[in-house]
């Protein structure tokens, strides 16, 4: 009893110490993360001063081995309002991973990969015009909508934790959702040059099998090359029976929109790196011309290697 009554004093004397008492906001997670990051239930996040359109801030973000923010819950997205009113000041804009150009289907996806399940969309948006396929948050709303990725605004990246290790070897990269390490090789050669040069690697030149694959694969590429436009071979080639296949026997279930399945003997596919649309086009040539390119390799020789 004499303890009631000492709580009722003190909060009569301050009544925003009940809201204290009992606040139930998440608070931010011991993660360890690194250096201009913040932990939130068990990510590390990154607000991103410098401007840029949709796909630069995206490429940047997988380059930091992570990816634009993807948000998941109400919590989530308070975090991210908060985290960005103390980086960017109060009333600002900012890109999040969402798009609507990214997908095979037009339909709003988050960029690693994951599902749109939560959302929370101003009124009136999105308004399904497809020059508007990219997605910002504003504060102190937390409200998102749908904007033309060519804006130049800040943004927040999902990054790994201090310390997190890398399946891969030094100088590749990992795309979890594949489970794949993937090599620029940015010197020019032939596609059976190169496919060689993957072999000496304990690779192949790459597979690609979705439209999130696609993107990881361009934004490394595109920045190996120094944000060059170029064409870099991938493992695709147009055999003897007039099929295109990949040459590390994987199944060719998946092509971006605009490539199409005609005769093309002796040929074999490129990827672009400067992005149509939030998207990486692909592109053929002669197998004899000579191209940069991308490797693949299965982070669990690599582990067996580093033992």
């Amino acid at each position: 009893m004499k303890l009631l009554l000492v709580l009722v004093f003190l909060i009569s004397l301050n009544p925003s110490s009940l809201v204290t008492a009992f606040d139930t906001t998440p608070a931010t997670t011991s993660v360890p993360c690194s250096a201009n990051s913040t932990g939130f239930n068990n990510v590390c996040y990154r607000a991103v001063n410098t401007s840029a359109n949709w796909t630069n801030a995206a490429i940047d973000c997988i380059n930091q081995g992570g990816n634009l923010v993807s948000v998941s819950s109400d919590s989530v997205n308070s975090f991210l309002v908060n985290l960005t009113e103390q980086q960017f000041g109060t009333s600002t804009r900012f890109w999040i991973g969402g798009s609507s150009s990214i997908s095979d289907n037009s339909s709003w996806a988050w960029i690693d990969g994951n599902n749109m399940n939560y959302t929370n969309w101003a009124i009136g948006r999105p308004r399904n015009i497809s020059a508007y396929d990219s997605l910002e948050m504003h504060t102190p709303s937390g409200k998102w909508y749908d904007t033309p990725g060519e804006a130049i605004l800040p943004y927040v990246c999902e990054v790994p934790p201090a310390g997190a290790t890398n399946p891969c070897y030094d100088n590749w990269s990992y795309y979890a959702p594949a489970n794949k390490c993937y090599r620029v090789i940015t010197k020019k050669n032939t596609f059976k040059n190169q496919q060689s040069n993957c072999y000496s690697f304990g690779g192949d030149l790459v597979s690609i099998h979705s439209s999130g694959e696609n993107f990881f694969v361009g934004a490394i590429a595109t920045k190996a090359l120094n944000y060059t436009s170029q064409e870099v071979f991938i493992g695709l080639r147009f055999n003897d029976f007039d099929n295109w296949i990949w040459v590390d026997g994987t199944s060719l279930n998946w092509v971006p929109n605009n490539f199409t399945d005609v005769d093309y003997s002796g040929y074999s596919g490129l990827l672009e790196t400067w992005p149509t649309k939030s998207k990486f086009l692909w592109d053929y040539d002669y197998t004899s011309s000579i191209h940069p390119a991308i490797c693949e390799s299965d982070p669990s020789f690599m582990k067996k290697e580093k033992k």
